[in-house]
């Protein structure tokens, strides 16, 4: 990651804790991979700059939902980077796996932006740990009005609405 940082790229976080699965009705893995596309669309001058790491912590129990929805996403991912990818960067970085603490905090450090998307209180905490991890940075927190920490954190977050994929692709431009 490191190395990535030293190379100019722009690397953007999305993190889903839990159960993997954002509120009914509302799919965070698959509106940041959408956004990402958007983005790369109006901006292809980006394609080999940026980079969202997409972690998703799966279920404790594997269900016919998240199944679908994993299958939805990951079929996204191949478009994305297929199409804005080359043999040296794939411009999404799709992790369906838990990441340790340590190296959540080394992410956290390196990355420009932090997005959250989630509808509902929860991934408050990842705010916290990002802005904590940004302390020499200058990274930038892209939250969801709808969470708690939108309140606490607004004046120094770019908040939008996560309906709007085509604010969430402006907030990464900014």
């Amino acid at each position: 990651a490191a190395d990535l940082a030293a190379r100019g790229f722009a690397v953007a976080i999305q993190k889903l804790a839990g159960s993997g699965v954002p509120a009914v009705g509302h799919n965070g893995m698959f509106d940041a991979c959408y956004t990402l596309e958007k983005f790369l669309h109006a901006y292809p001058q980006w394609a080999n700059r940026i980079m969202l790491v997409q972690i998703a912590t799966p279920p404790k129990k594997d269900t016919a939902r998240y199944q679908k929805l994993r299958n939805k996403v990951h079929k996204l991912v191949g478009r994305v980077n297929g199409r804005f990818g080359s043999l040296e960067h794939a411009p999404i970085v799709y992790l369906d796996q838990t990441v340790d603490f340590v190296d959540l905090c080394a992410l956290y450090f390196l990355a420009d932006a932090l997005i959250i998307t989630s509808l509902r209180e929860g991934m408050c905490e990842i705010a916290f740990e990002y802005i904590a991890c940004q302390q020499k940075n200058h990274g930038v927190l892209i939250l969801s009005e709808f969470v708690g920490a939108a309140q606490t954190l607004g004046s120094g977050a770019l908040l939008v609405n996560p309906f709007n994929t085509d604010e969430l692709s402006r907030a990464l431009y900014d």
